[in-house]
């Protein structure tokens, strides 16, 4: 099982990017890729509890939005995990 929303944001890498993943490793910028990922989670996790959304429901629609955003704007991806986001 997974540990954290990191650990589910590198999974996507490894399975959906994994030229994004080659190309963050390389630049050392990783771990600042996916804390900002992380942060981005836990910020539209706060927005949908508060909305009146069960924790399973969350997680999942976070996760799948996130997910998503790694295939349809990838160029976008890339240049948030340059410098800072």
């Amino acid at each position: 099982m997974l540990q954290s929303w990191k650990d589910q944001f590198l999974e996507n890498l490894k399975w959906c990017r994994p030229d994004l993943l080659a190309s963050l490793k390389e630049k050392g910028t990783l771990d600042q890729y996916l804390e900002y990922r992380e942060d981005q989670a836990i910020e539209m996790t706060k927005r949908l509890i508060k909305d009146g959304l069960a924790e399973d429901q969350v997680v999942e629609l976070v996760i799948d939005d996130l997910f998503f955003r790694e295939i349809d704007k990838p160029e976008e991806d890339e240049k948030e995990g340059e410098g800072d986001p």
